[in-house]
């Protein structure tokens, strides 16, 4: 009740059309995307082959921005 307000906005509604036979109600809904990052370090060659299996299998909703390798490792 402290995020969404509905159950106010509905007894505020039925109370005003109950006592003055006029209860006006405004509704919308919103819809957001929210983004997140995350960097991950030091992963194993296997840790990165699972995030990226990972990735590939969201269908879109993840991307692997950018990706290299440790000081001592080589390509």
């Amino acid at each position: 009740m402290q995020q969404n307000g509905g159950f106010m906005a509905l007894y505020s509604f039925i109370k005003d059309a109950l006592l003055s036979k006029a209860g006006i109600v405004k509704v919308w809904w919103e819809e957001r995307e929210e983004e997140s990052r995350e960097t991950y370090y030091d992963l194993t060659e296997d840790q990165f082959a699972l995030l990226a299996q990972d990735v590939a299998e969201s269908n879109g909703a993840m991307k692997i921005v950018a990706h290299s390798l440790g000081r001592n490792q080589r390509l």
